[in-house]
């Protein structure tokens, strides 16, 4: 079953903001991801800074400064350190036992390292030269805040994203109910227009959107229904019109003709039906012309004809008809040529012998 198209709105758009939403949420772990562990880095140069910064550490008093720093770095700021020289520690702050720590290096780099228990660190190793002599500084800072905060980060977004997905899809579908109500509108007003109400109209509440354009068109295709139920009305009623007198006729003749007792006035009669059938194949010749011109597949035969002798043929088969109601018919002229379609030619030939004779006084 195929959806309407406000849900397929609704899923198309859901789809994308689930997408858009998706994206977001992982920008936003890595920015916040990024950024802990830069403040994380950011504490771990600050205590290497202090301790390069201590001038007593000039002094005789050295190795006891160094034990200083870490003591002061674990007490105030939460950082554990390990230093050591030529290969032997000098002081470590405590609970370092179990992580196994480098003694020796020649660059500042900051790596993760784990306890056994599985606590992660962050650890800063850098070495410093004081009167010859060359220290192994290691500072740890532990991840477990880092690691809360980022899951709970992580249980905001998965709750967050759904909930916001849902609203946004439930005011999505509202919105695109309310937009596509015009829609209902124009249905309900286009099956209200019937063969027998083609005088109405859509009602245009905004011509220059794409609602107001569909309306338009289908205004002017109403128009234009309209305007061929009207022609097919009248030709229909001029066909009846035109019917209805050679039928008329040869009802009557024929009726005549039964009660009929002499031959001559049978032959007169059977004379004059065969005129009116004449009539009635030219008259459904012409109805069928009208119809092809109407279809767009009548296509004129342009011949070289003589005028005067196509209306001469016309004159001798309606002089019968003529003849009927006491009009002495004749074709006088010289010969014409011309390139005309001599079918069309005689049809109007025809016509016009057919409504003189009809309208000529006895």
């Amino acid at each position: 079953m195929r959806l309407s198209i406000r849900w397929r709105l609704t899923l198309w758009n859901g789809s994308v903001l689930a997408l858009v939403l998706l994206a977001f949420a992982g920008v936003v772990y890595w920015l916040s991801a990024n950024g802990l562990y830069r403040q994380v880095d950011d504490s771990l140069q600050d205590g290497l800074r202090q301790i390069k910064e201590d001038k007593r550490l000039l002094t005789s008093a050295r190795d006891r400064r160094l034990a200083h720093w870490v003591e002061e770095l674990d007490e105030h700021t939460g950082l554990l350190c390990a230093i050591s020289k030529n290969g032997d520690w000098l002081a470590k702050s405590p609970g370092l036992d179990s992580l196994s720590l480098v003694q020796t290096t020649t660059e500042t780099k900051i790596a993760e390292t784990q306890f056994p228990g599985g606590e992660r660190f962050r650890i800063l190793i850098a070495s410093l030269s004081i009167q010859d002599e060359i220290f192994v500084i290691q500072i740890l800072a532990p991840l477990h805040h880092l690691d809360q905060a980022l899951s709970t980060l992580r249980t905001v977004l998965a709750m967050a994203i759904p909930l916001a997905l849902r609203v946004c899809c439930g005011v999505g579908l509202l919105l695109t109910r309310k937009a596509l109500a015009p829609v209902d509108q124009l249905r309900r007003a286009t099956e209200e227009v019937t063969a027998d109400h083609l005088d109405r109209r859509l009602p245009l509440t905004n011509p220059e959107d794409e609602l107001g354009l569909l309306t338009r068109t289908i205004n002017s295709m109403i128009d234009r229904l309209e305007k061929s139920f009207h022609e097919i009305r009248r030709f229909t009623a001029d066909a009846s019109h035109e019917l209805r007198t050679p039928l008329t006729a040869l009802r009557t003749e024929l009726e005549v003709a039964l009660k009929s007792e002499t031959r001559e006035e049978v032959h007169q009669l059977l004379s004059s039906l065969l005129e009116e059938c004449h009539h009635l194949t030219r008259l459904t010749d012409q109805l069928l012309t009208l119809s092809r011109e109407d279809a767009g597949i009548h296509s004129p035969k342009v011949e070289q004809i003589d005028l005067m002798k196509t209306a001469q043929n016309v004159v001798e088969n309606m002089r019968p008809l003529a003849e009927m109601k006491g009009i002495d018919l004749q074709c006088e002229g010289a010969s014409i040529q011309l390139s005309a379609d001599e079918g069309r030619l005689r049809q109007v030939l025809y016509n016009l012998v057919d409504n003189a004779i009809k309208c000529t006084a006895k």
